[in-house]
């Protein structure tokens, strides 16, 4: 008798039926519900400013939260653009199942080819030869098992699909698989880094919010490339996508292309145009037959200079619009955006946008206990080779870790949806919601 309920490319929720009348809208759900559930334990803990790396097996997802969670207008599929709003997330071939290889002039790289879950990584014994990132990882100590200790790997097989490209490289096995894991982290360096100069903002000033099955074993490699302020693990990295769909407000998005000069339209043709959007979104909010707790509804257009390839999306205030009041509102956010402005070039109204948000009750999670602490917390000392250097680390179990435990890399701490690698030169804590915290040591 439950309600079926679907999330969207905008990180908002719908029905069923309106899944069903709107397919399209869910193109790009997958990631936005992770940015969603990212941004949720961000509020939860009291931190606003997150960058979000969702790492599975064949690509990395990355977002950055900077009080809100970002949207775009320019997503792609495939070869065809989506022009409705999604959630802000770039995407790169750096998963776990990523395949090492040498080009033609013999020099290392990572992807953005997978070896998928069948017959997958090298060490899973399913028929997998190829060297992965995965296989690095089971090589230099930091992974010898998944799924909580109940698929051990095969570290032979990881060493012999690495020996075929240590041999041409010249490198010990132990040293192949840290240079792949070097290389990884360097294509999600190459690939954040601008996404932290388009916004202006300083990785200093950002946590790192880890998720996927991959992200926490590679993170504090990145932070510690990026010189991030700190590092957190959910409870359940592999279940925050989830996470997020449960969270996720009633959100729908309405646009229209206008394409006039703003010369040629009219401030009745303008309000007309939003007064039917106003209408159409508080229907579709009731047809969603759920509790809202607050609506919001967000005003843009799309708008550009004449002859201009590229817009500025802008947002509008909320009662009646005047043309020369749009028009002043662009000049404005065009001149904070590029230190200019020509207030008397004729622009171009291309869409006009509504955004309707019901804001759904949350769960408490105030005292959420996702794991039954038992045993001691550390297992076992384990050697590994990473980073061009030899060490021991203690391996924990995550469900032994109580709130208020702390400790320091390196250290490897398995759960049964992911590894967490803390190198050293950071120490790590758990904090009342059983988030393990890591930052870096002076």
């Amino acid at each position: 008798r439950a309600r079926i309920f679907s999330t969207k490319s905008n990180g908002g929720g719908m029905g069923l039926e309106a899944a069903g009348a709107r397919p399209v809208e869910t193109l790009l759900s997958g990631p936005a519900s992770g940015v969603i559930g990212a941004a949720f334990i961000g509020r939860l803990i009291g931190d606003d400013r997150l960058l979000t790396l969702d790492m599975g097996g064949t690509s990395v997802d990355l977002a950055v939260i900077d009080g809100e969670v970002p949207y775009s207008n320019e997503n792609t599929v495939g070869d065809f653009p989506v022009l409705l709003p999604a959630v802000d997330v770039s995407a790169i071939g750096a998963g776990g199942g990523s395949v090492a290889w040498l080009d033609a002039e013999g020099v290392l790289k990572v992807g953005p080819r997978s070896a998928g879950a069948r017959p997958g990584p090298a060490c899973y014994g399913r028929g997998g030869t190829e060297p992965t990132v995965t296989d690095a990882y089971a090589a230099v100590g930091i992974m010898t098992s998944i799924l909580g200790g109940e698929m051990r790997l095969h570290i032979d097989k990881a060493r012999a699909a690495l020996a075929t490209l240590g041999g041409p490289l010249g490198l010990t096995i132990e040293e192949t698989a840290d240079a792949i894991l070097q290389v990884a982290t360097a294509n999600i360096y190459a690939e954040t880094v601008p996404q932290l100069a388009r916004r202006g903002v300083d990785a200093q000033d950002f946590s790192l919010l880890c998720y996927g099955a991959a992200g926490p074993t590679h993170s504090f490699m990145l932070a510690r490339e990026l010189n991030l302020r700190r590092i957190v693990v959910p409870p359940m990295p592999g279940l925050l996508c989830a996470l997020g769909c449960l969270v996720a407000d009633l959100r729908a998005d309405s646009v229209r292309s206008l394409w006039h000069d703003s010369r040629d339209i009219t401030d009745a043709q303008i309000n007309e145009t939003y007064d039917q959007f106003m209408a159409e979104a508080r229907d579709w909010l009731a047809t969603q037959q759920v509790e809202v707790e607050e609506t919001r509804v967000l005003r843009s257009a799309d708008i550009c200079y004449h002859g201009q390839s590229f817009e500025l999306n802008v947002i509008l205030p909320d009662g009646p619009l005047t043309v020369p009041q749009i028009e002043a509102l662009f000049h404005d956010h065009y001149e904070q955006v590029y230190g200019y402005a020509d207030r008397t070039a004729p622009l171009r109204i291309l869409e006009a946008r509504l955004q309707i948000v019901g804001r759904t009750p949350k769960p408490d999670f105030t005292n959420l206990k996702p794991f039954a602490p038992n045993g001691t917390e550390v297992v076992e000392e384990r050697h590994l080779y990473e980073n061009g250097q030899g060490c021991m680390a203690r391996v924990y179990q995550r469900a032994a870790l109580e709130p208020g435990f702390a400790f320091e890399g390196p250290a490897i701490v398995e759960q049964y949806d992911t590894t967490i690698y803390i190198p050293a030169g950071f120490r790590a804590s758990v904090d009342r919601w059983f988030n393990l915290i890591g930052e870096r040591m002076e």
